[in-house]
């Protein structure tokens, strides 16, 4: 009898029992366990989670792998956990895994108690639902255990998170020596950390003398500042330092909810009145008088912002809706850093006569500084649009589209022969591996050794699933090879004269059909000839999404040339 083990330890381990407090613990018991049922464990079937909450369950990498080697038939017929919890702590979700695993001849034994999970009679369904229920009311238990010890360092001004850009976390240890000669961990208090407090005030110091988040940012880099996360200044990160009342010497906590009711990370605002808030004018790095300037130009800036009446933004923004203006944002990127190239708008022109020119130009480089992102190329939108929708445009050819047309048919029709043999070999193969099976059953039935039988018949059960794959490859094969080679030409010439009508029409369908055909981003590759910049851009389009329902090689692919350089 083949037996899996799964082991589970929380990340919660506030009320938890010794038991599942450490995975290597639970397999070691559950080995235990199965030499006495005389049950045989591999390695291949234990299934770990460490360190992931009883109440993921699509997130937990070990339980969605044991769930899938039920399929297309367990490999084995035990499982071994040390209490029902360790499936999960949501009494719905744990009862829909037990069915599976029922259904698919998987016993479920907890080796605490030495009892199977029983699903025949009302009595065992019943003894099941009592027993999630304890598992429950344990997690609501912990997770209000959690909360309130949080909330309780919070209100003695203690760190109740991780490191904040701006302190160093100290620990406070016991005067007392516990066993092994170690000190017991107290408590942890921030304590300001003076270099990174100057590049705050700094910031601020910018920010209320009207510079933008993205320049501010820009000048961090550009100065090589440590960013907390040590790849350069987002603006993001400036915009998230200078609403963070830490830094003006007031803790609040429990602002979110990191988890939905049922457990799962999802992650939403609480209200105000749910906020913890606690003065804490020894933590306070920004001055009160610094501080009011940036609160002014904080609250002057969100003011030109339109909004409902709620006071939600009227208009979201157009990166979230999938809309832009631009016919290249979103598919491009740059060569240098591989972050993306996108537009922006600068004034252009002599003094008097000055006028918005949009141009595309890297992103990284922009917002995060030249020492990230070496790329300052930036070339107008009026010339780069015109040069990509020009290349597809030659790329849509009719003679070039024939010509890849009729070398992935050709391709196809040269090799039916040879395809039709070997679908005779597997067809074949397959009868030979049909008649295997029914002898290793008729031997397991007469008492022969049943593990070598067993690795026996799964190797045959890999090589069926591999040969039918390959049959249905080869039937595709022949489906393209019996094609209309005029038929299917005509088709698609007929959709690229569609293609190049929209490509030239307004930005947004030309945008749909560019998100339709090309393969992969296109890459922008800054050069300069004549003394002038400009980009070289690369890339792919499928010639088989030029068609819906016919069947081509997708290997057919159409590449786009290189030796357009638009430059300015």
């Amino acid at each position: 009898m083949i037996a899996a083990i799964y082991a589970r330890k929380s990340t919660d381990q506030t009320g938890a029992s010794d038991e599942a407090k450490s995975v290597a613990r639970q397999i070691l018991r559950a080995k235990e366990f199965a030499v006495t049922k005389g049950w045989t464990v591999s390695d291949e079937y234990i299934f770990t989670d460490d360190g992931i909450s009883g109440a993921e369950y699509d997130a937990r990498p070990g339980f969605q792998r044991l769930l899938t080697s039920l399929r297309p038939r367990a490999a084995f017929q035990r499982l071994i956990v040390s209490e029902i919890s360790r499936l999960g702590r949501e009494m719905l979700e744990n009862g829909a895994v037990l069915k599976q695993l029922d259904r698919a001849g998987v016993a479920v034994w907890t080796y605490l108690d030495e009892q199977q999970v029983d699903l025949s009679s009302f009595t065992g369904k019943a003894m099941l639902t009592v027993r999630s229920l304890v598992a429950d009311s344990e997690r609501e238990l912990a997770r209000a255990r959690t909360h309130d010890a949080l909330k309780r360092k919070v209100e003695m001004g203690h760190v109740a998170g991780g490191a904040v850009f701006g302190y160093d976390n100290v620990e406070k240890f016991s005067e007392l020596v516990g066993p092994g000669g170690r000190q017991k961990r107290l408590y942890v208090v921030r304590q300001i950390n003076a270099a990174q407090a100057a590049v705050l005030v700094l910031i601020s110091e910018l920010y209320a003398s009207r510079h933008g988040y993205t320049r501010i940012a820009t000048h961090l880099t550009r100065e090589r500042v440590t960013s907390p996360r040590g790849r350069g200044w987002a603006p993001s990160t400036i915009r998230e330092m200078l609403h963070n009342p830490l830094y003006r010497g007031e803790i609040v906590w429990n602002r979110t909810q990191k988890r939905d009711s049922w457990g799962i990370k999802d992650q939403k605002p609480r209200s105000a009145s749910q906020w913890v808030r606690k003065s804490a004018p020894e933590l306070c790095i920004i001055p009160p008088e610094l501080w009011e300037r940036v609160r002014q130009r904080l609250e002057h800036n969100a003011a030109s912002y339109a909004r409902r009446e709620g006071g939600t933004f009227l208009s979201r923004p157009r990166s979230m809706d999938g809309y832009s203006r631009y016919l290249l944002t979103g598919f491009t990127a740059c060569s240098v850093c591989r972050g993306p190239v996108g537009a922006e708008t600068r004034m252009h022109g002599s003094r008097g006569k000055r006028r918005k020119v949009h141009f595309y130009a890297c992103q990284t480089s922009r917002r995060r500084g030249h020492d990230v992102c070496a790329n300052t190329t930036a070339l107008r939108q009026d010339v780069l649009d015109p040069a990509v929708l020009g290349s597809i445009n030659d790329l849509l050819d009719e003679h070039i589209l024939k010509a890849a047309v009729d070398r992935a048919i050709a391709r196809w029709q040269a090799g039916a022969a040879q395809h039709l043999n070997r679908r005779a070999q597997i067809e074949r193969e397959l009868l030979l591996l049909k008649s295997r099976v029914a002898r290793f059953v008729d031997a397991i039935g007469r008492g022969e050794a049943v593990d070598p039988l067993l690795v026996a018949m799964r190797a045959d059960e890999d090589r069926r699933r591999a040969l039918e794959a390959e049959l249905q490859r080869l039937a595709e094969v022949e489906l393209v090879a019996k094609l209309d080679g005029a038929k299917v030409r005509a088709d698609v010439m007929a959709r690229a004269s569609d293609i190049r009508a929209l490509l030239g029409r307004h930005t947004t369908q030309a945008r749909q059909i560019l998100r339709r055909i090309l393969v992969s981003k296109i890459e922008m590759k800054p050069v300069v000839k004549g003394g002038r910049r400009g980009y070289r851009f690369i890339g792919k389009l499928s010639v088989e999404r030029l068609l819906t329902g016919v069947a081509l090689d997708t290997r057919a692919m159409v590449v786009a040339p290189t030796g357009f350089e638009p430059v300015f």
